[in-house]
């Protein structure tokens, strides 16, 4: 049985997208669940199975961390761009602002 390493991910403004860190994350972390599944079956003497078996779960704590810690991340760059978008509720409707007279001439009166 081999057990594979978990690569840490830097995340970065530019390169891979949030999503798809997440999506390959997720997968690692199916492959190391698959991995402690079959450790039961394997064989090996009991300390050895019980070694792997804690750093396999350790390894999918990790990701699960790493999971987390993107997932908020996403969460407040969509918080972020929300406040930064036009607020539709600022003219009422969402509609653009019109004059009295109806005409859509907007008119500065200092007073």
């Amino acid at each position: 049985m081999t057990i594979t390493g978990v690569a840490s991910t830097a995340t970065t403004t530019t390169g891979t997208s949030t999503e798809s860190q997440i999506a390959r994350l997720r997968k690692q972390e199916q492959e190391l669940t698959k991995q402690l599944k079959e450790l039961a079956s394997s064989g090996d003497d009991a300390d050895s199975v019980e070694s792997k078996q804690q750093l396999l779960t350790a390894q999918i704590q990790a990701i699960e961390l790493q999971i987390a810690r993107l997932e908020a991340q996403q969460a407040h760059q969509a918080q972020a761009s929300q406040a930064q978008a036009p607020d539709a509720s600022a003219t009422g409707s969402g509609a653009a602002p019109r004059s009295i007279d109806g005409t859509g001439a907007v008119v500065d009166v200092e007073l």
